[in-house]
């Protein structure tokens, strides 16, 4: 798969990244290279459209005088949804479309169901907005990604009587995303979650279990920018970073996963390259 130049793809770590500084003044710097003013469509989906996520995701870009906040509610949790033809001009209207975190498997079957995906499909192809987002969010814009979306207090309808043993017994699960950048999405890839398992760690057996992907593993305080052919890492900390991973199954010997650091002082490869999982 060769990406296209003009993709831009902004995908952190976690949600909330999105609006630390350095992270948020990439997006900006993406969007402002094409227009002044312009409208930032939010689609909190993965949070069931919750104002709570909403508000802490998008903190950095309601405050400008230069954007339209349009926040998109189109999940089971909410009473009324645009209709399918308000929705369509919404996204075909965005700059920028923001992707929360939350539940992936969930946001992208809502999504299809809705025809989200062919109105993103549209805009990318027609209008070239930004498309970001954190965990969640960063996710959808990759062919597969590393997921929590079966942890049960991530569901639509949380059950009030989880013991805290219920809540912390899940695994993480393969989901598919929209496919615009090829490979396995490792979203807070130095974190431990409530099952206690790293995903750094389970990321590598899921590789192991599909050896002809790549995986991009970005930690919580990082983000991947993807720009004009291009990719680069943003460290909020000065410590997060990306690391990239493939198998390699050699004529003698063991399989094994080669990791590639990717941080923010490597500056900017080629697309094609990084997802053959090189550097140069």
């Amino acid at each position: 798969m060769i990406v296209s130049k003009n993709l831009k793809i902004v995908a952190a770590g976690r949600g909330r990244s999105m609006s630390l500084p350095s992270i948020a003044e990439a997006v900006l710097s993406l969007i402002s290279a094409t227009t002044t003013s312009f409208n930032l469509v939010y689609l909190g989906t993965a949070t069931y459209d919750k104002d709570e996520a909403f508000l802490i995701q998008t903190e950095a870009y309601r405050k400008l005088p230069s954007c339209q906040m349009i926040k998109l509610d189109v999940s089971e949790a909410v009473d009324n949804i645009p209709s399918e033809q308000e929705t369509r001009d919404a996204i075909l209207s965005a700059h920028a479309i923001l992707v929360s975190g939350g539940n992936t498997l969930y946001a992208i079957n809502r999504w299809k169901e809705l025809k989200i995906d062919q109105f993103i499909r549209q805009a990318v192809e027609e209008n070239q907005p930004v498309l970001c987002g954190g965990s969640a969010g960063a996710i959808c814009w990759f062919d597969y990604g590393h997921s929590d979306s079966m942890d049960p207090t991530t569901f639509l309808h949380v059950d009030p009587n989880l013991t805290e043993e219920q809540k912390s017994d899940w695994e993480y699960i393969r989901v598919e995303g929209l496919g615009y950048l090829p490979g396995l999405c490792v979203p807070h890839h130095d974190a431990i979650q409530s099952n206690g398992v790293p995903r750094s760690e389970d990321s590598d057996a899921m590789l192991l279990r599909y050896p002809d992907q790549i995986s991009i593993g970005i930690d919580e305080n990082a983000a991947l920018i993807v720009a004009d052919g291009r990719a680069r890492v943003i460290s909020a900390d000065g410590k997060a970073g990306c690391v990239l991973k493939k198998v390699i199954t050699p004529e003698n010997g063991p399989t094994v996963i080669e990791r590639i650091s990717f941080p923010h002082s490597h500056g900017s490869v080629p697309v094609d390259l990084l997802l053959k999982c090189r550097m140069s």
